[in-house]
């Protein structure tokens, strides 16, 4: 993902001078915050399993959410000892996408016994507790 303000995003914005380096997560809140909707969002909830290693987790992560190698081991680290790590969070229509990413990404070629994609939720967020 950029991490520059697509055009879109741009347009749609008030000026708010120099900024150029905000994740897209940030770029689509300041929009439905400025536009004034009350868009419900979602978390994509990545859950663990015993066919996948840190290695495609960590892949996986960084090419379907643009995530940096440090973000994507700490979630592949999680996901391993919770069970479970919130890698996404934005509205339906995306996160169902992210969701279906995840679910078409395969098996992992570093394990001779797996045999398809993680699996994935999604979770509507908490308005009054959540700070993603």
């Amino acid at each position: 993902m950029p991490d520059t303000i697509s055009s879109t995003y741009q347009e749609a914005l008030p000026d708010y001078g120099e900024i150029t380096t905000l994740s897209p997560q940030i770029q689509e809140l300041l929009f439905e915050k400025d536009a004034g909707l009350d868009i419900p969002r979602f978390h994509v909830v990545l859950l663990d399993d015993t066919e996948h290693t840190y290695d495609y987790v960590i892949d996986m992560l960084m090419t379907l959410f643009g995530h940096d190698s440090t973000t994507a081991f700490q979630m592949a680290c999680e996901v391993d000892v919770l069970g479970r790590v919130v890698v996404y969070t934005t509205n339906r229509e995306l996160a169902e996408l992210k969701r279906e990413q995840i679910l078409n990404h395969g098996p992992d070629w570093r394990i001779e016994f797996s045999t398809g994609s993680m699996r994935a939720i999604l979770e509507p967020v908490d308005k009054g507790t959540d700070l993603q």
